[in-house]
Parts: C-alpha cells; structure tokens; sequence
C-alpha cells in the first residue's frame, strides 16, 4: 500500500433513539492526515440502509477512483445500523473495515439484537462478516489493542492500513476524522 494513500473514513452524528435518521461523514484522507474532503449523507437509526448510503456518498462524490479504502468507526452506525463490509466492498470496488478500540462485547450484542429486533439473525449476519482482527499499537510506553473486522484486502493490509494513517494514539485519522467532525453536528 503506498504511504500517500488515500482512506476513507465514516462516523455517525449524535441522535436519540426518538429520532428517526442521522447523520453520516465520511472524510476522505490523504494518509496519514491529510484532511482531501468531507461528505455525509443521511441513515436510519436502527434502520438497516447504512450501508448502500455509504456506497452511495463515496460512489459519484468525485473521490471514488482515489479512495483505496474504507475504515468505518465501529462495526453499526447509527444504534444498530449494521454496515455490511462485504456488500460495501462490493458496491465500492475498495477493501473495507470497520475498526473499534473498544473490545466488542459479542455476546452483549447479539443479546441486545435479540431482545430488540425480530430480524436479530440478518443483522448478527451482518456483524460476523469479514474477517476479525486484533491490531497491537505500541508507542513508546504505551500499547493499545484494535479490534476490526476487514473484507476485500488482506490481514497484513489491514493493518498497514492503520499503520500508514495512525498519527498518535490507537484510532487511525480517517476514522478519528470522522468522529470529531460527526461530533459537532446533529
């Protein structure tokens, strides 16, 4: 993977379970922090259209023949709004993964899906896709663990991706981006 490329990375809006929608950004970086562009598009809370709104806002956006991959912040978007990384990579024609430092409560979640949706099965389906991967950081005396689940590149690819776009601490910039910009809209 060349060091200057580019990544794409998605975070949602704040919202309350009263909303209906929220909103998406997605940055798009020139590795490692190199701030090329911002879009955002609009999801469903707990809707299941996260990830065609995904497609839909790379795809046309002028940035889609540069993008050489997608990093979402988390593995759901807007509560349960699960992105299904294999139909994302197959929408896009760009390896996806989404990455989280938090280590992923599987079977919280799968209770949780359970307890509050009748189509809990498609939506842990959507979940278990791609393959998992635990990313070790180490920077000076500190060490941090990310958890991703990744499709359409390899294990070592996933990782240099995050390694090409981490400046400091665990979250890599495209997925930080789009935090802090997701964060201050509503």
């Amino acid at each position: 993977m060349k060091r200057k490329v580019k990544i794409m990375g998605v975070d949602d809006s704040p919202f309350s379970f009263e909303d209906k929608n929220t909103r998406l950004v997605g940055v798009v970086v020139r590795a490692p922090n190199y701030l090329e562009g911002v879009l955002s598009c609009m999801v469903t809370v707990d809707g299941l259209d996260s990830t065609e709104k995904i497609a839909q806002m790379l795809n046309g956006s002028g940035h889609e023949k540069q993008i050489r991959g997608i990093m979402v912040n988390g593995a759901c978007v807007a509560g349960f709004n699960a992105v299904d990384i294999e139909g994302l990579t197959e929408l896009t024609g760009v390896g996806t993964m989404t990455i989280t430092n938090n280590r992923p409560g599987e079977s919280a979640v799968r209770d949780a899906l359970r307890k509050h949706f009748p189509d809990w099965k498609e939506r842990l389906d959507i979940l278990e896709k791609g393959k998992k991967i635990t990313i070790k950081i180490e920077e000076g005396k500190r060490s941090y663990e990310l958890y991703a689940r990744y499709c359409g590149m390899g294990g070592e690819e996933a990782i240099e991706m995050v390694d090409i776009s981490r400046v400091r601490g665990s979250l890599p910039e495209p997925a930080r981006m789009a935090h802090v910009i997701a964060s201050a809209l509503r």
